[in-house]
């Protein structure tokens, strides 16, 4: 009877640690990317899309979770080239100089 109860008992943690784990995702998938600085009538590069002019109407973007590389130009001078990660549910300031 012991040893039935330990094989059970054994069968049962197997068990559950061959189970698939299960991911739940609750909130938002992006987080909000903010330009400070003078960024009017900027020229906002994200990764490989079509470039955004930057105004005080659009000053901040939601975006998806993870690294992004974002450029800026002024009068077609790059003035920010970086890599930033966003993070769900929290706002990245990018500075325009």
């Amino acid at each position: 009877m012991k040893t039935t109860k330990i094989l059970l008992a054994l069968l049962l943690v197997a068990g559950l640690c061959s189970c698939r784990n299960t991911n739940i995702v609750t909130g938002t998938s992006y987080g909000i990317i903010s330009f400070t600085g003078d960024y009017n009538k900027a020229l906002l590069y994200l990764d490989d899309r079509a470039p955004i002019t930057i105004t005080g109407d659009n000053n901040m973007s939601k975006i998806g979770e993870g690294m992004h590389r974002i450029k800026i130009e002024k009068n077609g001078v790059t003035v920010v080239h970086k890599t930033v990660y966003i993070v769900n549910d929290v706002t990245t300031e990018v500075h325009v100089p």
